[in-house]
């Protein structure tokens, strides 16, 4: 199955750059950036970046800020327009490392789940330098989504997941009708441990 990395980027200076040269053609298949408001000094990164990879970028430019929902629509679209099996979806400001997308997209190539979802609670997952005020609501979060739902989840805030493309084209497909086993939930729906880092720097992957 083709997969693609889906990245929404705003004002990502600095940062965006060095997430694109951690890809490798092993991560996906392609990159789609769907850049807000962009300006010179961002194209250029983007472009001087994606020169020093072997993975296709696409860019998708919005004149004006619409925001990552908007963006991450417009990156669907193109993902399912052009045939993806598989489409990932990620932050562009160096929070998400592209060498743990093996670790989303494996369950869902080798153990028929639909969707997995990044967790830094589960065992071996991190949360390098998440502010303390963040790290208790990221935390509360789910413990209420589970009261609430009757379904087991340890993360609902991190948007680093991976989807089967084919859950997204059926528009009678809700969270019911999802194949459904795991620890957390009654759909095929995954949970992979991931690190997450907060502005300092890119994550370091473990063993």
């Amino acid at each position: 199955m083709k997969s693609v990395a889906i990245i929404p980027v705003f004002r990502e200076i600095g940062k965006i750059g060095r997430v694109i040269e951690r890809f490798t053609p092993d991560s996906v298949d392609q990159i789609c950036l769907i850049v807000d408001a962009p300006g010179q000094e961002i194209l250029g990164e983007i472009d001087a970046a994606k020169n020093r990879i072997d993975v296709p970028v696409t860019i998708i430019q919005n004149p004006t800020r619409a925001g990552i929902g908007y963006a991450i629509k417009e990156g669907y679209k193109y993902a399912l327009s052009n045939n993806f099996g598989i489409i990932i979806v990620m932050a562009g400001n160096g929070k998400d490392d592209p060498r743990e997308i093996i670790r989303l997209t494996k369950p869902i190539t080798m153990d028929g789940f639909d969707y997995v979802q990044g967790s830094r609670f589960l065992p071996g997952g991190i949360g390098g330098h998440t502010p303390f005020l963040r790290r208790t609501f990221t935390r509360l979060f789910p413990f209420a989504w589970t009261l609430l739902t009757g379904v087991r989840v340890t993360e609902v805030t991190n948007g680093f997941r991976a989807y089967r493309a084919e859950i997204l084209r059926d528009p009678e497909n809700g969270s019911q009708t999802l194949r459904v086993t795991s620890e957390e939930s009654r759909a095929k729906i995954g949970r992979r441990a991931l690190l997450l880092q907060h502005r300092r720097s890119l994550c370091q992957l473990t063993a």
